[in-house]
C-alpha cells in the first residue's frame, strides 16, 4: 500500500503532519489523460497509480485541494467496471490507497470529519485485501482525528481497535529476531501511549498501565 500516513513518528499530543513520501518529481502542472481517453484497462490502471503518485507529490507541497482533486479521479478508476474486472485484487487495494490519501488531504486541512469519512470507507476494503499494518495505523490515526474533535471516548475506541490488530501482527513476530520486534514495538508505541494517557484522563489507570505493558518485550 501506498498510504501516505503510514509510518509517522507521531508524539502523544495529536500530529497532524502529513508523513513525506519519497516520490518520483511529478510537475503539478502535468496534465493527464481524462478518464475517458484511457484505452485499455491497462491503461487506465497504470493512469490511476500516476494520479496517486501526483496526489502524493502535490500533498508534499501543501497543494491539498489539488491532490485532493488527483486522488479523487485515481479512486473514480479504481472503481471503474473495466478495472475491476482485469485487476480485481489490485483495483480494491487502489481504491483503499486513494481513500486513504482523500483521508490524509482532507485531514490536512484540518476537515477532520471529512478525513474521518474517507478512513472509514477504506477500513474495510484494507480488510478484505487482508492489509492489516494499514488497518492498525488507520484506526490509530482515526483515534487521533477524534482527539482533534474533542471526542475521547470514540478515540478510545479507535485506538483499542487499532491496539488489538497491531497485537494480533505482533504475535507472528515472536519468532523473529528481538531487533525487528523492537522496531515494531517502536512504531506502534506513541500510539499505544496517546491511548494510555485518553485512558488515565477517564481514571481507567489499570487498563492504561495494560496497554503500556504491551510495549515492554
Amino acid at each position: 500500500m501506498r498510504f501516505s500516513y503510514l509510518g509517522w513518528a507521531t508524539s502523544l499530543a495529536l500530529s497532524l503532519t502529513v508523513a513525506p513520501l519519497t516520490l518520483p518529481t511529478i510537475p503539478t502542472t502535468q496534465i493527464f489523460l481524462p478518464f475517458a481517453a484511457a484505452q485499455t484497462a491497462v491503461d487506465q490502471f497504470q493512469q490511476a497509480g500516476l494520479l496517486i503518485e501526483q496526489g502524493n507529490q502535490q500533498t508534499r507541497t501543501s497543494q491539498y485541494q489539488a491532490a485532493i482533486q488527483s486522488y479523487q479521479q485515481a479512486l473514480e478508476i479504481y472503481q471503474s467496471a473495466d478495472v475491476r474486472q482485469a485487476f480485481s485484487q489490485e483495483s480494491r487495494a487502489g481504491e483503499a490507497d486513494a481513500l486513504g490519501n482523500l483521508g490524509v488531504a482532507h485531514r490536512s486541512l484540518s476537515q477532520y470529519q471529512q478525513a474521518i469519512d474517507y478512513y472509514q470507507q477504506a477500513l474495510p476494503i484494507l480488510r478484505e485485501v487482508g492489509d492489516r499494518n494499514s488497518e492498525g495505523v488507520l484506526l490509530a490515526d482515526i483515534g487521533r482525528l477524534y482527539v482533534a474533535q474533542n471526542s475521547p471516548q470514540s478515540a478510545i475506541q479507535q485506538l483499542q481497535s487499532s491496539v488489538e490488530v497491531r497485537e494480533s501482527i505482533r504475535a507472528e513476530l515472536r519468532q523473529l529476531p528481538p531487533e525487528t520486534q523492537q522496531a515494531f514495538t517502536d512504531s506502534v508505541a506513541n500510539d499505544y501511549r496517546l491511548l494510555a494517557e485518553l485512558l488515565r484522563q477517564q481514571n481507567r489507570n489499570q487498563e492504561a498501565q495494560a496497554i503500556l505493558n504491551l510495549l515492554e518485550l
